[in-house]
């Protein structure tokens, strides 16, 4: 495979770890991150911080829905072509395997796309009476079930990766004040290489807790979760080689609210501890220890919305072998900051953001550092000709510069977007989104690498907060 393709490899790494967009509204109109607030990119304590508590909060309607994404991608210097139906690689999957670490999954970038899943909600935010006259208290809880693919097709060799995934939160007040989650999670995801001859698992289970005090200008969530890990490798000659262990992820969230400021802050922290074996022999240990941090403004003044974004991330696996002596040891970061300035004009939004993103891989063994650098625009909008309609567009155009040591490895994607939604007698919301991308670099000139990504979802009101 060529070289050009190992540097665009890197480029769909730095373009995912950015934050996106997690729904076809905001995908149709410019992949606006920061801006505006909708479905799933709340500035509050579940969305933005991932405080399961916060989802008694997080909307105030029962509500059954759909979303997914279907992404297909083409090389035509290299031949080569993706298909990716939903995420086949989740936050969490991206998070416990030990991927960087080992080898598996590191070839098949992450891309922008959202899982397919069946969603249920119900909240009740008011305390009532059932049939029999039995109180009912106030409560929310909320059901995803999904399944991804992803697919890549090179030399007429296809390798893929599937994930069905499951999620339960469910999250009621203990007062006025003070609310209580808890949420359990699960998913398996399968890798096979070209021809079937290797294959990877990875199947986390478990889930988490959160408590947060909640008043009208100020929100502060804490979360632990607890997972316990199965990554299993198999081999050829039928040999396997697992790694099984513990994480540990706590998080801290703040929401501000003044005036028409809002200001949400997030602080998280990850340990994992596997232990490895092959054929009933000690292999050695892999740690990873986490750091992230991310916070965000948004300013709404009339008609404007300022916003002002900035994040932390890193990442460090150190693998051991039975006799102590380290490996592996290599230090992750990534380092975004963003903001944007937004119009809302009666039925139209318009929006215009930026980013700068700096990604470093510091191996600690061979003591050898590379860098990475992401920048960009989007530019976005929405109009509601009539109230039940909207029709939306965008442009993003993003330059990465992954700073391999090779002259001319820059890589510049233009992107269109293009959406509409429809909401059917005040029930019912359908949002489609699509996106066209194309990707060149400088080091081949014939090469270009295109993108068809459509987005859907799908929402029904059931009942109104209270009924």
């Amino acid at each position: 495979m060529s070289y050009t393709y190992k540097i665009v490899l890197i480029v769909a790494f730095l373009t995912a770890a950015c934050s996106f967009a997690a729904d076809a509204r905001f995908m149709g109109m410019g992949n606006l991150s920061f801006l505006f607030q909708d479905d799933y990119q709340r500035l509050d304590l579940y969305d933005f911080a991932g405080i399961s508590s916060g989802f008694f909060r997080n909307d105030t309607v029962s509500f059954a829905g759909l979303h997914g994404s279907v992404l297909r991608e083409e090389w035509e210097r290299d031949s080569v072509v993706y298909w990716a139906i939903g995420q086949a690689l989740p936050e969490k999957l991206q998070a416990y395997a030990p991927v960087e670490a080992l080898g598996y999954y590191q070839s098949i970038p992450a891309f922008e796309t959202i899982p397919w899943e069946i969603i249920y909600v119900s909240r009740r935010t008011e305390e009532g009476y059932d049939y029999f006259g039995g109180q009912l208290s106030r409560q929310s809880w909320g059901f995803w079930g999904g399944y991804s693919r992803l697919s890549r097709t090179f030399d007429e060799e296809t390798e893929s990766i599937s994930t069905p995934a499951l999620n339960l939160i469910y999250a009621r007040p203990f007062s006025d004040h003070l609310d209580f989650g808890v949420a359990f999670d699960a998913f398996y995801g399968s890798y096979s290489s070209p021809g079937g001859n290797y294959g990877a698992s990875l199947v986390p289970l478990g889930g988490g807790a959160g408590l947060s005090y909640n008043d009208a200008k100020f929100d502060l969530g804490f979360n632990t979760e607890y997972h316990y890990l199965n990554f299993i490798f198999e081999y050829p000659s039928g040999t396997e080689e697992s790694f099984s262990g513990h994480a540990i992820a706590p998080a801290l969230g703040a929401i501000i609210k003044v005036a028409g400021l809002t200001w949400a802050n997030a602080l998280g922290y990850r340990w994992i501890g596997l232990a490895g074996s092959y054929n009933g022999n000690e292999l050695g240990d892999l740690g990873i220890t986490a750091y992230s941090a991310k916070t965000q403004l948004l300013y709404k003044l009339r008609f404007l919305r300022i916003a002002v974004y900035g994040s932390f991330d890193q990442q460090v696996p150190i693998y051991t072998d039975p006799g102590d002596s380290v490996e592996f040891e290599t230090a992750y970061q990534n380092y975004v900051l963003g903001g944007g300035l937004g119009i809302v004009h009666g039925p139209a939004l318009i929006g215009a953001e930026g980013f700068l993103q700096k990604v470093s891989t510091d191996d600690r063994v061979i003591e050898e550092i590379v860098k990475g650098d992401e920048w960009g625009v989007k530019i976005g909008l929405e109009i509601r000709p009539v109230r039940q309609i909207a029709l939306r567009g965008g442009f993003n155009y993003i330059t990465v510069d992954p700073d391999v040591n090779i002259e001319d490895d820059i890589a510049k994607t233009n992107t269109i977007t293009c959406g509409f939604g429809f909401n059917a007698a005040g029930k019912t919301r359908f949002d489609i989104g699509y996106n066209y991308k194309q990707t060149k670099t400088d080091l081949y000139t014939d090469e270009r690498i295109k993108d068809h990504i459509f987005f859907i979802y799908m929402k029904h009101l059931i009942t109104e907060a209270g009924d």
